[in-house]
């Protein structure tokens, strides 16, 4: 199975939920246009400013192009209204991928035991 997902938990900092929101919709449409992308899903508390990131790639070429594309250019300028807490990774990057995202905080927690979906 190549299939790569990822759940990133981000902190919003206080009062710059708004910028993070149009910084945040502009990449979910930059998304639109990455055809190995299956889920990309963002859940945002506002009172607590947690974001999770629900993010599934067909594979780690998914995760490449992902990370050197447009969406890559924008994260930034995300960065600068949220900061990472932690990545959990499962599935297995290929060392390309690995050493493209050696500088987030990402735990790999492998490849599915058991897996039904379709």
């Amino acid at each position: 199975m190549d299939r790569i997902t990822l759940v990133g938990h981000l902190k919003i900092h206080p009062g710059k939920y708004e910028e993070f929101a149009q910084v945040a919709k502009r990449i979910m449409a930059l998304v639109e246009d990455e055809p190995d992308v299956q889920v990309y899903e963002w859940y945002i508390d506002k009172d607590s400013g947690a974001c999770e990131a629900f993010e599934t790639y067909k594979d780690s070429k998914a995760v490449i192009g992902h990370m050197t594309g447009p969406v890559g250019a924008a994260l930034p300028e995300l960065f600068q209204f949220a900061d990472i807490v932690s990545i959990d990774l499962y599935g297995e990057l290929t060392p390309e991928a690995r050493e493209l995202t050696a500088a987030f905080p990402i735990t790999h927690r492998g490849l599915p035991a058991f897996s039904a979906s379709k």
